[in-house]
This record gives structure tokens, sequence and C-alpha cells, in this order.
């Protein structure tokens, strides 16, 4: 048997291959069957087949019916007797074409395209066309607000716009929306968020008049460390048993309000910063004496130095050669 036509899933993890009246399932990674549909008679083979985004639905097409296969149950859901010239799926929602020659018209060559989904066969949009189509597909809208339950399913169901080709090589596109919708859309859209600002504000002021403003105790904290390691980088030495500026300024940790309880690890900080301050003091103290009597004791060295060298100088002036006197004389 030949394959008439193939399609695979949105996600790619299924294969739908079309012998015949014969549809077959596929698994594309390990190459073994899945299954097997069969529901058209002998002489109604598959010519057109589509999966349907975000759905378990595989919409196909023979020259006089169209049918809507349910892959939970593999079942037929619908089918529907049209003579179907071409099949497309949206890629943003469940809604999918087709394209077929108006039965009803009398004095030329009618055209329609028919919006389905997959679970309904009764049209969601039926759009008349003079000419007949060569190519169709959807036009997602990028810009189109979805609502709150649409979000939560992740698609929208709203109908998106058509771009056709005829075999005048003509393009139209039906649907879409005017320019008073799009206005609305937007002042709507801006409305919503200006209300969620507001809820938002809301939130926030009874947070922080119940528990406080931690960022602000926070930032207050950084800028007095920062304050903090300046002086102490000013400052050249401590006195013993004077109580350093840091433990001078209040820690606003403590601004916080009665019912906050603080992290431990901000109270061990602040506790054992005041038990060592002491034993800090001593320590730069004593940094500093022998960085003094280092000074000192280089100074000496220097001084010593120095007069060695006076004396060596003398002594070289005192022992000149006598004989180079007497020739300096003759």
């Amino acid at each position: 048997m030949v394959p008439l036509c193939a399609s695979f899933a949105t996600d790619g993890s299924l294969l739908a291959v079309a012998y015949g009246q014969i549809i077959t399932l596929w698994n594309p990674y390990l190459n073994t069957l899945q299954g097997v549909l069969t529901q058209p008679p002998e002489n109604r083979s598959i010519k057109h087949m589509v999966f349907i985004q975000n759905s378990p639905f595989l919409v196909a097409a023979t020259k006089d019916h169209l049918y809507s296969w349910n892959l939970l149950t593999c079942s037929v859901w619908w089918s529907y007797q049209i003579k179907v010239d071409l099949l497309r799926a949206s890629e943003t929602n469940s809604n999918f074409m087709v394209t077929c020659l108006d039965p009803t018209s009398t004095a030329r060559s009618q055209y329609r395209i028919i919006i389905f989904k997959p679970t309904n066969p009764q049209p969601v949009r039926i759009e008349a066309v003079s000419k007949k189509i060569r190519a169709a597909t959807f036009m997602p809208d990028r810009a189109a607000p979805v609502s709150l339950s649409q979000s939560k399913k992740g698609v929208s169901d709203a109908v998106e716009s058509i771009l056709i080709m005829n075999y005048g090589y003509d393009l139209e596109i039906f649907g879409g929306r005017t320019v008073e919708e799009l206005k609305a859309e937007a002042e709507e859209a801006a409305e919503r968020a200006r209300t969620e600002a507001l809820e938002l504000q809301k939130q926030k002021s009874l947070v922080t008049d119940i528990f406080g403003s931690s960022n602000k105790a926070e930032v207050s904290q950084q800028q007095q460390q920062s304050k903090e390691k300046n002086e102490r980088g000013n400052e050249e030495t401590a006195s013993r048993g004077m109580v350093s500026k840091k433990n001078m300024v209040r820690n606003p940790l403590f601004d916080a309000p009665s019912h906050v309880m603080a992290p431990v690890s901000s109270l061990f900080e602040a506790f054992m910063g005041q038990l060592l301050t002491q034993n800090k003091a001593a320590k730069e103290e004593a940094k500093a004496k022998r960085r003094k009597e280092q000074e000192q004791e280089q100074q000496s060295q220097n001084q010593s130095q120095n007069q060695s060298d006076s004396q060596s100088q003398e002594m070289e002036v005192e022992g000149d050669d006598p004989l180079q006197k007497d020739e300096d004389e003759e």
C-alpha cells in the first residue's frame, strides 16, 4: 500500500500515516505502530489529515466526508458530508477550516471557507469566496487580549483572521479586528492595568501597616554599615574601654514592630558585637603601640647609621698620606 498523506502531532510525539481509508498511528522515535483507525468505506481514501492544537483530536477528510477522530477513545467523534478541497488547522487554538465548493450557488461558482471545532459539527464561522482557493492559512493575532479563563487554559477560542490565495494569485484577508475594536480593547486593557495597580497598592499598604517596612530597615542598615567602615578607616587608634560608634548608633533591627521576630543571626551579631567591643579596642591599641615602637626603632637605627658614617669620614680626613703633603709643599 502507498501512503497518501501524513501528519505530525503538535508536540511531535505521534505520526499519523494514511494508507487508503486506513489511518495508522506511529511512534516516530521508536518506529513502532501505536494504533489503527478505520472508518471510511474502502473506496473513500483519506486525502487530507491534520492534528488539532491542544486537543486529542485528529481530523481527516475524504473526497466527500469530513471525520473528527477522538484519539482517547479511537472512535469518530462526528462526521460531516462535504467535499473538502483544503484542510488547515490553527496553531494557537483548536479551530480548523476547510474550503469547498458552495453547492447552493446557481449563477456562478462560489466557494466557502468553513471553520469548525473538533468537538462540534456545527460551523463556527463561514466565509464566501468568489474564486477557487489555491492556499489558505490562519493569521494569529499576537496582540489580541486573552481573558483570564483562556489564559489559565493556555488557549484562546477567538477565530483568527484568514489569509487566502486564489488561482489568480490574489491575496485576500477575511476577519480580523476593526479600528474601533482595537481602541475599545486598548481602553479596556488600560483600565484593567489601573485597577490592578490600585489593588497592588492597597495590598502593600496593608502589609506595611501590619508588619512594617523591612526594605527600608535593610537599606538604612546597609548605609550605616558603609558609614561605619569609612569612619573606622580614618581612625588610627582606639582607647581601651571606649565604646565604638557602631554600638552607640541604634541598630535599625530594633526599630521594627514588637510583633516582628528578627532573625537569630542578626540578634547574635548585635549581641556579640557589644561583648567584643573592649577586646577589639585593646587589639587596635596593641597594634598601634607595636607600630609606634617599630617606627621608634627604625628612627634609632637611622641615627646610629648616620653617626657611624660621620665618624668614618672624619677618620679618613685625619689619616691623609704625609709623603703626599711633602710633594705638595715642594
